[in-house]
């Protein structure tokens, strides 16, 4: 048993079976409460709630009904004018999002994430076409990359710099090649993760794409996917943003992570450098670890160090599934990590769960052994393929608490409606987490 096991042993086991955690210690969980009831047992809703402005408490709560992995079917979008107490009916997005052609938001926000130093917004959208004859049920993120483009809008959402196609400075850069590492109709981008703006001019923009191998061919070496990260670094002009693109961060696929690293997140520490989380995964290889992986960068997010083993401060390792993670500052000052965790090696993606959050250490960029916390984990009559991933997560502008919203995602016992696998279901809760101020 390493340290992490026993430490997580004990944190869980007051938390099994409440419905409230609460104590003297710097992270307080309340929940669940429910959010968002799926419609049947073979459906599970996916939520993820903003604020609409730079200021106020207007807050929009984006939501898909999904029925196949990986594929959202109906879309919708609700609207809250009182910070959440109470929501407009809901809205159905689902015809935006249909059809062989598609330009999808990269951020849950269909209008872009707000920068917190000005009052615009920035929507990046990655374009896609289904090819001839291929399933409509197979996901988005394996269609065929058709573009990439961005955009500038003011708070309220009126256009400053109308969609133009997203391309890196430098020679080597073209419409067919715009960053490194992507080349239009052989791989693709996909997903553009959440932004870090640095102040009012400068942004870093993760982005997670396949890889292509020395052929030319996209690099599978396991027969699933591989993904590597690009970093952007925007800097905005009269005209829009000028665009730098980071060389790949690919790691070994048989010693290091078998699906490559992947679901980037950004965070700021105390010196100005930026460090970037990523997820690993050791399916198929089960004799590696897994873990969540950094790397580094002290010039603003142009180079990036190698991705290596995320530990804690005093270099103690722990298991992590191949789940998304997310970093927060929160407005205390303070820098936090919520993810699922593991008592055991996880076997890829499982077990997701528990769920749990922890401060970051501003200077070193590692996590804080005693502040980790659990925020959701399974319970005695739940399933043991329960997972608490696939989270969102804001902070409440009123209270200042981490508002959590994650899908209690789970196997129905039915078959899914082509008869393939067994259907998964869930409810949407929604967790408040409570911080020492500053």
């Amino acid at each position: 048993m390493t340290a992490f096991s026993g430490l997580i042993l004990a944190a869980i086991a007051p938390c099994v079976g409440g419905d409230t955690r609460v104590s003297d210690d710097p992270i307080r969980v309340s929940g669940p409460a429910l959010l968002l009831e799926a419609p049947d047992d073979t459906t599970a809703l996916f939520a993820s709630c903003s604020y609409t402005r730079s200021r106020g408490t207007q807050l929009m709560l984006g939501y898909m009904h999904e029925r196949m992995s990986d594929v959202a079917d109906e879309q919708f979008v609700r609207l809250s004018d009182d910070n959440g107490r109470t929501w407009s009916e809901p809205l159905d997005e689902s015809a935006a999002a249909d059809g062989p052609h598609a330009a999808h938001p990269a951020d849950p926000a269909p209008s872009g994430h707000l920068n917190p130093f000005a009052p615009e917004r920035l929507p990046i959208s990655l374009s896609r076409s289904r090819p001839e004859g291929m399933d409509p049920d197979v996901p988005q993120t394996y269609w065929t990359q058709t573009g990439m483009t961005y955009a500038v809008m003011r708070d309220d959402g009126r256009p400053l710099v109308p969609a133009q196609p997203l391309i890196a400075r430098g020679q080597e850069f073209s419409a067919t090649h715009p960053i490194a590492g992507l080349e239009i109709g052989r791989n693709q981008v996909y997903a553009v993760h959440r932004p870090l703006f640095l102040d009012r001019e400068r942004v870093v923009v993760p982005l997670e794409l396949s890889a292509l191998d020395d052929t030319g061919a996209v690099y599978d070496p396991h027969g699933w996917d591989f993904s590597q990260v690009v970093v952007l670094v925007g800097t905005r002009r009269r005209g829009g943003y000028e665009w730098w693109s980071s060389a790949p961060l690919r790691v070994d696929a048989f010693t290091e992570s078998t699906r490559g690293m992947s679901e980037p997140t950004l965070g700021k520490l105390a010196d100005g450098s930026l460090i970037m989380l990523m997820r690993g995964s050791n399916s198929f290889r089960p004799e590696l670890p897994g873990r969540k992986w950094i790397s580094r960068s002290t010039d603003g997010g142009r180079t990036w160090t190698h991705p290596v083993q995320w530990t804690f401060e005093d270099g103690t390792s722990f298991y992590s599934p191949s789940s998304i993670s997310h970093l927060r500052r929160h407005s205390n000052g303070r820098l936090y990590w919520f993810g699922n965790v593991c008592r055991e090696n996880p076997d890829g993606n499982s077990p997701r769960h528990p769920l749990v959050a922890g401060e970051v250490d501003r200077r070193s960029g590692l996590l804080k052994q005693a502040t980790l916390t659990v925020v959701a984990d399974r319970s005695p009559e739940q399933s043991p393929a329960i997972q608490f991933s696939n989270f969102s997560l804001y902070e409440d502008r009123v209270t200042r608490e981490f508002v959590l919203d994650v899908t209690h995602y789970h196997p129905s016992g039915k078959p899914n409606r082509r008869g393939t696998g067994e259907a998964w279901t869930g409810n949407v809760y929604r967790y408040r987490i409570a911080l020492t101020p500053q």
